[in-house]
């Protein structure tokens, strides 16, 4: 391969793998924020950790609550799961039972 043809061919590759990158950026989730309340009946401090959806802070609408008892362990893996499933429309079904 020519040298003008290796300048080209890394030129391109580098365009593309900044444009995929500043894609990604777009696509990455949330970062999970992290408040503390403080309980007066428990007199002690308590985390929530707060996962906000894609479009959330340009006020769309109102947003179901997911509540996870499990703390920050799976909240990143859930919130992108639920992220996929708004993407792609899908409706979450639910029953009353009783």
């Amino acid at each position: 391969m020519k040298p003008a043809s290796c300048r080209l061919l890394l030129l391109v590759f580098t365009v593309n793998l900044l444009l995929i990158g500043g894609a990604a950026q777009d696509l990455a989730p949330s970062a999970p924020q992290k408040l503390t309340l403080h309980s007066n009946v428990l007199n002690e401090d308590r985390v929530i950790w707060v996962r906000t959806p894609h479009g959330y802070d340009e006020g769309k609408g109102a947003y179901p609550v997911l509540y996870l008892t499990d703390g920050p362990a799976h909240i990143n893996e859930v919130g992108s799961i639920i992220d996929f499933l708004a993407d792609h429309d899908f409706q979450l079904r639910t029953s009353k039972l009783g």
